[in-house]
């Protein structure tokens, strides 16, 4: 493998004049960490229009040199709207940028660099050839150079080589691969989940595909999703019921005998977005003989619908004035009461 490296310099937002000045300049330091290092290449990220121009300027050193002014003999000479250029200058741990963007029309900003990006390495593939193409020190210096060409090109290609394990990293693969890599594990990217969320659903896939289409693995999903856990999934065919009309009751809050129906608290689902989703993760998992759908367990009690003891609802010690036959609540009642005591139950 190549031993060159390169360095992405962010230049956007460090700019040392006004966001609207015709004419910005700045000076940036690079650190390779290697003495004698060196530097093959420079490659400018920027859209430069007609009416504007980049010079830029660099300048190589083995000393760490504060003041710029003593750089007044090493800089190179500008090198105006470069593209993908060579280096040409001595040996040096530091290099240093000079980069002046300027435009010709006063009432128009300066164009915006995205980047710069820098090869360089400790050694040449000189160093593979046999010691009589360094003896002559003219053409040694050439030959460096010329090979440097296929060393940054090489270089490139490697770089995306070291590159590939990351795309099936599900926290380090960019946001363009998140649906190449979900279909490895035989699913689709739903747009509606952040990407975050779905980043830690993919991490998770293999594991919860091992009881897919149970209650547990909807129940992780659903958690994923949505931060908690599912109050309670219901299967119908679990619950016995020998009286026809608990029998229509239970048909009405659950479905049928291959029904189920996930309860959800009302902060688990607040948009339509988030129905939809939720309701394409129980048509996605569950099993195939099987309707499911959800519910949303509201902190009140009314009869023939979703109300659970310990849920939506609880015990509370009886107020004299409460007489049965003789009360009247309203659908809106609230029965404030203390915390419930072993004495309630006695």
């Amino acid at each position: 493998m190549s031993e060159t490296k390169y360095k992405r310099i962010e230049v956007t937002d460090n700019w040392s004049l006004d966001e609207k000045a015709a004419k910005k300049e700045q000076i940036v330091k690079i650190d390779s960490g290697i003495p004698g290092c060196i530097w093959y290449r420079l490659v400018l990220d920027a859209d430069v229009p007609e009416d504007a121009q980049a010079e830029i300027s660099y300048a190589i050193t083995d000393e760490d040199v504060q003041d710029t002014s003593e750089l007044q003999d090493k800089w190179s000479e500008p090198l105006v709207n470069p593209r993908d250029v060579m280096i040409i200058g001595p040996r040096g741990r530091y290099l240093q940028l000079r980069i002046v963007v300027s435009t010709n029309d006063k009432n128009d900003s300066v164009p915006p660099i995205k980047g710069i990006r820098l090869y360089y390495s400790p050694a040449t593939y000189l160093k593979h050839l046999p010691a009589v193409y360094q003896e002559d020190p003219l053409s040694r210096d050439f030959l460096e150079e010329y090979l440097s060409i296929f060393e940054t090109v090489l270089a490139n290609l490697e770089s995306r080589i070291e590159d590939v394990p990351r795309l099936f990293d599900v926290k380090e693969t960019p946001n363009e691969f998140l649906s190449w890599l979900s279909t490895w594990v035989g699913t689709v990217k739903d747009e509606n989940w952040s990407e975050g969320k779905w980043r830690e659903f993919l991490s998770r896939a293999a594991e919860l595909y091992k009881y897919r289409g149970t209650k547990e693995e909807i129940n992780e999903i659903i958690k994923i999703y949505t931060g908690t856990h599912p109050l309670a999934i219901v299967e119908r065919v679990l619950l016995k019921c020998t009286s026809p009309y608990l029998t229509k009751v239970l048909n009405l809050l659950f479905g049928g005998p291959y029904s189920f129906c996930v309860l959800l608290e009302p902060e688990q689902v607040k948009t339509e977005k988030d129905r939809k989703v939720v309701l394409r993760i129980i048509e996605s998992e569950k099993p195939a003989h099987t309707c499911g759908g959800f519910a949303i367990i509201e902190q009140r009690i009314r009869l023939n619908w979703h109300t659970y003891l310990g849920k939506n609802t609880c015990l509370s010690e009886p107020k004299a004035e409460m007489i049965l036959g003789k009360a009247i609540l309203s659908l809106t009642s609230v029965l404030p009461s203390p915390p419930l005591s072993d004495k309630t139950f006695k």
